[in-house]
């Protein structure tokens, strides 16, 4: 059996980890390749998606029927009572001898059962939720980023991946919602054929507005991403925007439709497509195929040594409403999962 790995307050037994990251991002980067089906991975991802949904259907009866149980599956170690405690072994129902979790929190028996008692308790006290719907875009990240942990990710931030980035601008590249897709069409549409144009924007109330001419008195503007703003801010000119007698900045700009990327000169900004509310959880160990699906979505519920009980908040989030849950497998790491869920439908972005 190999030993426990730690990362940061994060450990449990089969080599076990996981880790979450929340928070509000804009595209980074777009075009992230597709993967390959894998039918053993398809059906584990299947098995995730439909075992969280189970929890978010009746928390209360999963925390009967499934975490309940797990008190009476303890096991000490060391076995002799008389050695100072390191670790409780709770093992899955119908497992296998490698399926069981690694319970330590608090370095005593008292405070390493009380980790069973309390999920029982956080999931007795929620609410039925909504049904998870399963969303293409998220399905893609989460499966590329599975695939990227098994090629080096122990080795570096689990937040990042191999192209440097977090949760959000990995997302971001495969998708946004429709409403982000649609302030992105009206941007472009007021370019120049040759995507030129002359970037004129201001500041008002903390947010950037941009400024477009449609005729000879006519004029509008509307709100964008602060990247743009400061973008064109740092790299234009101040001046007194015409007729609208509003002090702001102009910049001869020149944009990218295909990589959806601003450039002043040899300088650029990607576009960003803000995110609504997300989050990512990710998890790897040596789960046996037939238990890795509730050993996963159990240890996020339990989630032993993170402080705030971030994996299993996400789980019962009720502004989640889609998801995706990508897997793949290596012998260095066994199993890797990502499951990336989202508040708002994410649609792919359109060919250019």
């Amino acid at each position: 059996m190999p030993q426990p790995i730690v990362v940061g307050l994060a450990r449990c037994a089969s080599w076990f980890v996981a880790i979450v990251w929340f928070g509000a991002a804009s595209c980074a980067e777009q075009g992230s390749p597709s993967l390959p089906p894998n039918p053993v991975w398809r059906d584990l991802e299947n098995k995730i998606f439909l075992e969280i949904q189970s929890v978010r259907a009746d928390p209360d009866d999963y925390a009967e029927r499934v975490i309940g149980p797990l008190k009476d599956r303890l096991v000490r170690f060391p076995r002799d009572a008389r050695q100072p405690f390191l670790e409780y072994r709770a093992f899955l129902v119908g497992g296998t001898k490698i399926d069981y979790f690694t319970l330590d929190e608090g370095g005593s028996e008292e405070t390493a059962r009380a980790v069973l008692d309390e999920t029982i308790d956080a999931l007795r006290a929620t609410a039925d939720l909504p049904r998870l719907v399963r969303n293409d875009v998220l399905d893609r990240s989460a499966r590329y980023y599975a695939e990227d942990f098994t090629r080096g990710g122990k080795q570096r931030d689990p937040h990042v991946d191999s192209r440097g980035r977090k949760a959000g601008p990995r997302i971001g590249s495969y998708g946004a919602t429709r409403r982000a897709l649609r302030g992105w069409q009206e941007f472009v549409d007021q370019l120049d054929a040759d995507g030129t144009s002359v970037a004129r924007v201001f500041r008002r109330n903390s947010r950037y507005y941009w400024l477009a001419f449609s005729g000879t008195r006519a004029y509008r503007y509307w709100s964008i991403p602060d990247q743009v703003g400061q973008f064109v801010t740092e790299h234009g000119r101040e001046t007194t925007l015409a007729r609208l007698d509003q002090k702001g900045h102009e910049c001869s700009i020149r944009v990218d439709r295909q990589r959806r990327t601003l450039h002043h000169g040899d300088v650029s900004v990607a576009y960003p497509f803000a995110l609504p509310a997300y989050g990512e959880n990710v998890a790897w160990g040596a789960w046996s195929p037939e238990s890795a699906a509730r050993g996963m979505v159990c240890w996020w519920l339990l989630d032993p040594g993170i402080q705030n009980r971030g994996h299993r908040k996400l789980l019962l989030d009720p502004k989640i409403r889609y998801a995706g849950v990508g897997c793949a497998r290596s012998p260095s790491v066994g199993w890797v999962t990502t499951f990336d869920a989202c508040s708002e439908e994410l649609v792919a972005y359109p060919q250019q």
